[in-house]
């Protein structure tokens, strides 16, 4: 067999050479560097389906082989084997135009080239698939040109769908954060000398903040010159969030042992009978101006459980760190002096300072925070008890006491904020409050039909509060939603209960009194909360 390498096989590959008759039997062998599995006479004279080949691949090389027949023109076709991957080509040969005489076959083995492509594939898609992960795209700037070209990945970092516009400087400069377009200037321009890193903020199109870290160095052609900026971003925008989170949560624990530290310090002074010019010099020695006019608020927080199933345990703890970033958060404001006693928080504001000069906009104040405060902590309600202006110089502990009696008030009347010059009565009742023979009396009167109300299950409690606030019965009627003698007949049941008639004034403002004494109870035994 002559050696034909040069003339069939220019590129290595593995390759048999025969010529076939127009009826698909072979008739010589030209050349063959193929592994066959036995000598290559013994295939000469023999069709496809003579050759031991599968009936699917001798079927389709007679499909081809008698399209060259009939249109005595060149066909070239793939046919991969169970194992190995070939190329082939049929070409016609012949005496005069038009007329095929024999038939040229040559079958190239691409198999190690096919294995050499996959791998190339396989990589390929490994590369890619770590770019994903990694959050990696790249982007190319012809600055000769003004080109920008970026990777699909760069255009995901960017909040897009790859290669959904083409980018420009212009738009890419518009996606950086304003306050970080400086940083990518002279990121662009230092690479221009080397290579340069940096991290930098963008606004992505759903108006999110996202960080990307970016590695830029520039490119020369062959005179020197620089052409290009080549660089690769990675989004970290979750990196960065969690390294926010931690900061936060180093800085809020810093801030709580603060004020953990002013509210020891704070509290002292309150429980501690010292005379008010120790009290006077403490408070300058801890910053506060005891010469202005200050007003003091005092909050009770209250935790709502976010299920009826929540267990015993994360209750304690959401209600302890529900409290702590409600505490956390009204220090950081600023307004005043922050901290907590017992279970609420304590806000003392000099008055000028924060232009709560009024008792209006003292209720005003109050009732903002807790506004902003159903927003950013939901699962917390508060009430809120104020002073007023305290004289100067200040009366620390009058002020305080004044602001803990009004969230008291609002704690046993249901209202969310109370100033100390509205509770009225309640003056007085706190000042029998925990007077022994007032307090029999209230339980003999008020307890004793609260507890009746609770076994009967009736209402007569709340018809009796009904009566001493309204002006006559027909209003009781309206507001319970029952029939006049209805109410007629709850009055009667109550004064026989109690042994008191209802119309007299004197029993009037005796039973408004034990009342809220009797809710001032409820209050301080945590009740109502």
């Amino acid at each position: 067999m002559p050696d034909n390498r040069a003339e069939y096989n220019g590129d290595n590959m593995p390759v048999l050479v025969t010529r076939w008759d127009c009826n698909g039997y072979i008739l010589n062998i030209l050349y063959n560097d193929l592994c066959l599995g036995r000598p290559p006479n013994q295939f000469l004279g023999k069709n496809f389906r003579e050759l031991g080949l599968e009936k699917k691949i001798y079927e389709k090389c007679e499909h081809y082989f008698k399209r060259v027949v009939a249109t005595a023109a060149k066909v070239v076709f793939q046919l991969r084997s169970s194992t190995r991957y070939y190329h082939i080509s049929y070409l016609p040969e012949s005496n005069c135009p038009g007329d095929v005489a024999t038939i040229l076959g040559i079958v190239r083995d691409m198999t190690q080239e096919q294995w050499a492509k996959d791998e190339m594939n396989l990589a390929h898609r490994k590369f890619s698939t770590a770019l994903n992960i990694a959050k990696l795209g790249y982007f190319e700037w012809d600055f000769v040109n003004n080109e920008l070209h970026w990777s699909d990945q760069q255009y995901k970092n960017f909040g897009y769908m790859p290669q959904s516009f083409i980018p420009t400087m212009e738009f890419y400069l518009s996606l950086v954060y304003p306050e970080d377009l400086e940083i990518v200037n002279m990121t662009n321009e230092v690479a221009r000398q080397g290579f340069v890193e940096s991290e930098f903020r963008i606004i992505r199109p759903d108006r999110t903040v996202g960080w990307l870290w970016a590695r830029v160095e520039s490119i020369a052609n062959e005179q020197g010159a620089f052409t290009s900026l080549f660089g690769t971003t990675q989004d970290i925008t979750e990196q960065k969030q969690t390294e926010n989170r931690i900061l936060r949560v180093a800085k809020d624990l810093v801030f709580s042992n603060q004020l953990n530290t002013r509210s020891a310090y704070l509290n002292r002074l309150l429980v501690n009978a010292y005379s008010p010019e120790y009290i006077t010099k403490a408070l300058n020695e801890f910053g506060i101006e005891t010469k202005a006019e200050h007003c003091c608020f005092v909050m009770q927080l209250t935790h709502k459980p976010a299920g009826a199933a929540e267990p015993p345990a994360a209750a304690a703890t959401a209600k302890m760190a529900g409290k702590q970033a409600v505490l956390v958060w009204v220090a950081e404001k600023e307004i005043g002096c922050t901290w907590k006693f017992n279970d609420d928080i304590i806000l003392l504001v000099m008055v000028a300072a924060a232009g709560l000069t009024s008792k209006q906009r003292q209720i005003d104040f109050a009732n903002q925070l807790i506004s902003e405060m159903k927003v950013l902590f939901p699962h917390i309600s508060a009430k809120i008890g104020i002073s007023g202006t305290s004289g100067t110089p200040i009366r620390f502990r009058d002020s305080y006491e004044k602001a803990n009696r009004a969230v008291i008030v609002a704690a046993s009347n249901c209202a969310q904020v109370v100033h100390c010059d509205d509770i009225g009565i309640y003056e007085v009742a706190f000042q029998l409050l925990h007077d022994e023979n007032t307090c029999a009396l209230v339980q003999n009167t008020i307890g004793r039909l609260a507890e009746y109300d609770q076994v009967r299950g009736s209402n007569l409690l709340f018809t009796l509060e009904l009566i001493l606030e309204e002006i006559n019965l027909k209003a009781v009627s309206q507001k319970l939603f029952i029939h006049h003698n209805t109410v007629i007949w709850r009055k009667r049941r109550i004064e026989d209960f109690l042994g008191m008639s209802l119309d007299k004034m004197e029993t009037k403002v005796l039973l408004i009194l034990y009342l809220k004494i009797w809710k001032l109870q409820k209050a301080e035994t945590g009740e109502n909360r």
